[in-house]
């Protein structure tokens, strides 16, 4: 048999353990009660941290080249665009940062609903539409390059992609290096003029 002070020690430590026990249930409705009254008030605060998650846009290449008095190129075939909140997307942005005027040009195929254009002052295709981030990842992957001029700029450029959601938040810039390559132009033919009486001669 127990002894009576072991048998008080035992007591006492079952009545700490269900007071722990007890504390701790309390916290958790407490907790639970709280978190209750924040959804009822502003349904927001429930979701907020991931509610706040950017986009992202990831490019498959690091650079692109395009030869002088080539058709337009494709940057990158295969970009990728997601956004963790599941959000659609209301725009994007693909920008030359090193942006030569009259000379500098990006294209791209509209689809899914989504439309743009390039602005020749500043050097940046603007597109617009609401949508999901795979279909603007599938338009981003068409966009093209050319270079108008038959004596181009041969400093690299450097292109940025963006994509921004309904909340509205903006990914951070994807970026890729242009690299010209300049071609020496063909000199025109020359005709000789031939003296008739010379090769009579």
């Amino acid at each position: 048999m127990r002894s009576v002070s072991t048998l008080a020690r035992w007591l006492t430590q079952v009545r700490h353990s269900l007071g722990t026990s007890s504390a701790q249930a309390r916290r958790e409705r407490a907790v639970r009660r709280l978190r209750a009254q924040e959804t009822a008030v502003d349904p927001w605060l429930a979701e907020e941290r991931v509610l706040l998650s950017a986009p992202a846009v990831v490019l498959s290449v690091a650079s692109a080249t395009y030869t002088e008095n080539a058709p337009p190129v494709t940057l990158d075939p295969t970009v990728t665009a997601s956004d963790p909140d599941a959000d659609f997307i209301t725009g994007a942005q693909v920008k030359i940062t090193d942006y030569e005027l009259g000379q500098d040009q990006l294209s791209f195929t509209p689809q899914f609903g989504i439309t743009g254009n390039f602005d020749n002052n500043t050097g940046i295709l603007t597109l617009n539409g609401v949508t999901s981030a795979a279909n603007y990842a599938t338009v981003l992957s068409s966009v093209q390059y050319q270079n108008l001029s038959n004596a181009p700029s041969d400093l690299a450029r450097t292109i940025q992609f963006t994509i921004t959601d309904t909340e509205p938040l903006t990914s951070p810039a994807a970026t890729l290096t242009l690299n010209l390559i300049s071609v020496a132009d063909t000199p025109a033919n020359v005709l000789a003029t031939v003296n008739e009486d010379t090769l009579s001669a």
